[in-house]
């Protein structure tokens, strides 16, 4: 597994969240390594997503409240528009409803809308600014 804060690296978490889990957040082998560890590499898997969005904007950063009691799942990524995202509560959601809240997507979205001015969405919402091969966005899903 190749993670090297791209994009794409992404794919591999939603490869691991897929095989690890079944539909209703369930863990498809309780007894394994996974399951043992769960809370840490889903923790890890938050905050990697957190770096590939900072990476690939611009002034991106991470505000973590230390007197939260569930700081890590409401860590935020703060776009310099004022956006906010929050990984840790993404993982959860990949975890409980499977393809339908793929990280890959969201990372790119997020990305996506990070870099929009401040104002608000002049701009049409474009992901084949980030995404390899470029699709009009109806076609997304195909």
């Amino acid at each position: 597994m190749n993670l090297d804060y791209s994009v794409d690296s992404i794919k591999h978490l939603d490869y691991t969240m897929e095989t690890e889990f079944t539909n209703k957040g369930k863990l498809r082998n309780p007894q394994g390594n996974f399951a043992k560890y769960q809370p840490i590499i889903m923790i890890g898997f938050s905050g990697y997503i957190a770096e590939v969005i900072m990476k690939h904007t611009h002034n991106a950063r991470l505000e973590i409240d230390d007197a939260a009691q569930y700081w890590y799942l409401d860590f935020k990524v703060v776009a310099e528009n004022g956006w906010i995202v929050k990984p840790g509560q993404r993982i959860t959601k990949r975890a409980y409803y499977g393809k339908q809240a793929e990280l890959y997507t969201y990372t790119v979205a997020a990305i996506n809308y990070f870099r929009q001015p401040a104002a608000g969405m002049t701009q049409p919402f474009a992901l084949e600014e980030v995404l390899v091969k470029k699709k009009p966005w109806w076609k997304f899903g195909k």
